[in-house]
């Protein structure tokens, strides 16, 4: 990587966050350097597009590709949104989404297999894409005990509606 370059929108939603988003920016090379020596990664370029986390593209010691991903303090106590992401590949195992290789919750960053492009890169028309979508959650989508460390249906619902009030009311 030859120079350290934060997406706009990530930028944009880590500034936001007031202090916690701004230690996460002023730390965030810091932390990707020290990944990438101990994970071993040759870095490239970021992706642009998402805003709740830095993600890098890059290449282990083995020659694989994959994604260096380092999230960002999320406001709407959300705090154990990283344990989850991280439970919920380790549940899937690589069945319909990316593998975990490495992560690091003090971080908090996630190593990840780089599946390819992203399906907007592919020339896909939006029922092509929806297809996609769906047939890999048809293949993600599998139960899972109470207490596997994800929330319930209800629980995940009332987060929600939590979240939908408060986004409306600050905008």
């Amino acid at each position: 990587m030859n120079e350290f370059d934060v997406p706009e929108l990530v930028r944009q939603r880590a500034l936001r966050n007031g202090a916690a988003g701004a230690r996460w920016l002023a730390e965030l090379p810091g932390v990707v350097d020290d990944l990438a020596q101990r994970w071993t990664l040759d870095l490239g370029d970021a992706f642009v597009g998402g805003t709740a986390s830095y993600v890098v593209a890059a290449t282990n010691a083995d020659g694989r590709s994959c994604v260096l991903t380092v999230a960002m303090p999320l406001d709407m106590d959300e705090h154990d949104a990283f344990a989850r992401s991280v439970r919920a590949y380790e549940l899937a195992a690589g069945q319909s989404c990316a593998e975990l290789f490495e992560y690091d919750a003090s971080a908090p960053a996630m190593l990840l297999e780089r599946l390819g492009l992203n399906l907007a890169d592919l020339g896909l028309t939006v029922p092509e894409i929806l297809e996609a979508i769906t047939s890999t959650l048809r293949g993600f989508w599998r139960p899972v005990a109470v207490g596997d460390g994800l929330r319930s249906g209800p629980e995940q619902a009332r987060w929600l509606a939590r979240y939908i009030s408060a986004t409306w009311a600050e905008l």
